[in-house]
């Protein structure tokens, strides 16, 4: 019929709803957030607990002692004479110079490295291994955090970092002793 009239008639409509919204939102209260009141708990007396026995085997720390193999601290007591060794293999990995770990390698050592050598190797082969593992790598921040099995079967464990062609990994390290004739000699070490 007429088309300019339901033009119109829709501009009209399309008007009122518009000043009808906006009468309705300015006209809406304000928003208030409820308060939370603050509850404050008495104090009580700290409740002393009775120590808990040590694992058989593991490190005990008391206050006053060193983390064992952290950075640049020094024991105040060794924990066994395995300790000395420990110390030692720590040193030649991340010196590279692993040739004082052949006199501390027992005739048979279980050995895995992370380049995919594992199994039982010989003294002489244990030690070739290891240095051509060190020949292209370099271990930094190498420290045993773990150290324990006491006086039957020493072992310590840690972590450090692996630089390999211009990359760093992560590298952790588990070196296990074996009682051979009055000496401890490595009789597990592996490098993932």
């Amino acid at each position: 019929m007429f088309p300019h009239v339901s033009l119109l008639m829709c501009l009209l409509v399309a008007g009122s709803f518009r000043t009808i919204a906006q009468q309705k939102t300015l006209q809406a209260p304000p928003v208030r957030t409820p308060t939370v009141p603050t509850i404050v708990a008495p104090q009580s007396p700290a409740i002393p607990r009775s120590p808990t026995p040590p694992v058989h085997g593991a490190v005990v720390l008391t206050p006053g002692d060193t983390i064992p193999g952290a950075p640049g601290e020094r024991r105040e007591r060794p924990d066994s004479p395995a300790s000395a060794i420990f110390d030692g293999i720590r040193q030649g990995l991340v010196s590279g110079d692993v040739s004082g770990l052949s006199a501390m390698l027992a005739p048979q050592v279980s050995m895995t490295l992370r380049t995919g050598e594992h199994g039982y190797f010989s003294s002489n082969q244990a030690f070739l291994l290891v240095q051509h593992f060190l020949r292209t790598r370099k271990i930094t921040n190498l420290n045993f955090s773990t150290m324990g099995g006491g006086a039957n079967v020493p072992y310590a464990t840690g972590s450090g970092t692996l630089l390999y062609r211009g990359n760093r990994y992560f590298v952790q390290v588990y070196v296990s002793l074996s009682r051979w004739g009055d000496r401890w000699m490595i009789s597990q070490l592996n490098i993932y």
